[in-house]
């Protein structure tokens, strides 16, 4: 019985740290995403095309642009 509690626990600890984590990188990529419309002034909208590259094309374009 103990094993099978600290598999359960391990797997919850585990779910928390990949909640928090994606929460981590939105947040990071949103406040890039308004830097980067601040900046050219134009609609966030209007800043990056949604699809499978954005975080990468955003985060390294984002932090380009920081002074």
């Amino acid at each position: 019985m103990g094993n099978c509690c600290s598999k359960r626990r391990n797997c919850t600890v585990l779910t928390v740290m990949n909640c928090c984590t994606s929460l981590y990188a939105g947040f990071a990529i949103f406040s890039v995403l308004g830097f980067m419309a601040k900046e050219q002034g134009v609609d966030i909208s209007k800043v990056a095309e949604s699809g499978a590259y954005v975080n990468c094309t955003v985060l390294t374009d984002g932090l380009a642009q920081v002074h």
